[in-house]
């Protein structure tokens, strides 16, 4: 029984050898690759800004028409803003909001959780790519909002 409990011992010893290691690794590789690192953190910051900025611009492209059927909008949003009535079925703007900022908290975390936690050549590369991947699908929403808001503004609407 003696015998068990000295292997544990050691082998909680032993992983908190790793652990340390794998900080200093991090933190040599960090130093090596100190622009790709820099580079990460400003595509998040640009993900954030595009994500919001699309938002806004969905919300402000909505055009007001009186058709003849009964419109109602799903985005709370909108439904106050531009005098729809809101959905039955559509959640609340603090629903949005919450979902909003915990999803984005969530993002940022497992981010900054996993950034800390980079130490070689090939963690880079999966946290670059999928910024990247997360770079491109918020690009895309924001650059097709913002076409939609530039034809608004040049064509009136």
């Amino acid at each position: 029984m003696n015998k068990y409990f000295d292997l544990l011992r050691k082998k909680n010893v032993l992983e908190e050898d790793i652990k340390k290691h794998k900080g200093v690794l991090h933190n040599k590789f960090y130093e090596l690759k100190k622009k790709e690192f820099a580079i990460l953190d400003w595509a998040l910051a640009l993900i954030i800004v595009m994500n919001c900025l699309s938002a806004f611009m969905t919300n402000v492209v909505v055009v007001k028409e009186t058709p003849s059927v009964q419109v109602m909008e799903f985005n709370p949003t909108v439904a106050t803003a531009q005098g729809y009535e809101p959905h039955p079925a559509a959640p609340t703007f603090n629903t949005v909001i919450f979902t909003k900022a915990l999803f984005w908290g969530s993002l940022i975390f497992i981010y900054l959780y996993n950034r800390k936690r980079i130490f070689s050549e090939e963690h880079l590369l999966v946290m670059q790519t999928l910024i990247f991947l997360l770079l491109v699908i918020f690009g895309w929403a924001y650059f097709n909002d913002l076409g939609f808001y530039l034809g608004k503004m040049l064509y009136g609407g």
